[in-house]
């Protein structure tokens, strides 16, 4: 647990953990938490990953 355990996974899309319990989603809803905050408008930050949500 901690910080640089993470690593990418052959059968899972993004970041997996050797552990149960794992720090990683607090850390990913802080960081977009802070996204949020320091936005000046909603335009910055929505949506987050524009070719997805138009990809459909």
């Amino acid at each position: 647990m901690g910080l640089g355990h993470e690593h990418t996974g052959d059968r899972l899309p993004g970041m997996t953990f050797n552990f149960r319990i794992a720090e990683a989603n607090q850390r990913a809803r802080l960081r977009r938490c802070i996204e949020f905050m320091e936005a000046g408008s909603w335009d910055e930050i929505y949506p987050v990953h524009p070719k997805k949500n138009t990809e459909r």
